[in-house]
């Protein structure tokens, strides 16, 4: 009787073991979601709740925002017919891209940001209202000293000043119309 006593608790022990193991790793995981870690490296946002509130995945609110500080994006608007001409002389928008200047930025202190930067992007959308295309410049940010972007209006705006400059440069107004001059 002994005997078959002992073969049948050492599989029960077994089972208790395995058990207490899953156990052990469910608590781990728990733990693991009170840490919160960030995917990417750069600045976070001010959280709107407290230490000791009581979060879950159901909260529609996040807990806060990480934003990449390496760039600084700059967002101001040509319009639509500056765009277009940029389009006919290049033959496409990306040979307009690579060949725009580079790009300076006047921060809102009046200063000039140290690094100069590119723009990178034009939008495939014009506001129906304006005419108006937006455009945007990258700025390195080694540094890490200025916010992510700017959308700013184009009266602060050196970028749209330089980029103006290289408009002139390479386009002449002919009453309703606009014509290639040069590269």
């Amino acid at each position: 009787m002994g005997l078959s006593r002992n073969k049948v608790a050492v599989p029960e022990g077994a089972a208790t073991l395995a058990q207490a193991k899953a156990e052990e790793i469910n608590a781990r995981n728990n733990l693991s979601y009170t840490v919160i870690k960030s995917p990417v490296d750069g600045v976070a946002s001010m959280s709107s709740y407290r230490v000791g509130a009581l979060v879950n995945s159901s909260i529609t609110t996040p807990l806060l925002t990480v934003s990449d500080d390496e760039e600084i994006y700059v967002y101001f608007s040509m319009t639509e017919q500056q765009i277009l001409s940029l389009a006919r002389q290049y033959g496409t928008m990306d040979k307009a891209l690579e060949e725009m200047p580079e790009v300076e930025l006047r921060l809102s202190d009046g200063g000039m940001y140290a690094h100069k930067g590119k723009i990178d992007a034009i939008s495939g959308t014009t506001d129906t209202e304006t005419g108006a295309i937006t455009l945007r410049a990258v700025f390195p940010n080694p540094e890490r000293c200025c916010v992510m972007e700017v959308r700013a209006p184009s009266s602060s705006l050196y970028v749209r000043k330089m980029f103006l400059s290289f408009l002139r440069k390479h386009i002449r107004n002919t009453r309703q119309s606009l014509c290639i001059l040069s590269k």
